[in-house]
């Protein structure tokens, strides 16, 4: 082993002690706030209202402050509905198509 490498033993080093390791699939996802998601998709606060409002987004709660928070699939949403919206599909085309999926 060259100098300053160390065998891996699976043992964490004590500037890890006490930490968990990363897992994937474990612990708790990103959700984002209005904003956040209006950042994220490029979109503005009130077009991420809209879509909400029309049932096109759902968030999949709200905080104690009263803020709808969206997961990562609302992203993959918002992309969906901007690709149908850009050959023509409505607003209100794109709920039915929503809805009828369920």
């Amino acid at each position: 082993m060259a100098s300053g490498q160390r065998k891996a033993t699976g043992k964490r080093s004590r500037a890890n002690a006490g930490k968990r390791p990363a897992a994937a699939g474990r612990g708790r996802q990103k959700l984002f706030k209005t904003g956040e998601l209006a950042a994220q998709s490029g979109l503005s606060r009130q077009v991420i209202y809209n879509y909400a409002t029309l049932g096109l987004l759902r968030p999949v709660s709200v905080n104690r402050a009263g803020h709808k928070l969206f997961d990562a699939t609302a992203l993959v949403r918002i992309q969906l509905i901007q690709n149908l919206v850009a050959r023509g599909y409505t607003l209100r085309d794109i709920r039915q198509i929503f809805f009828r999926e369920r």
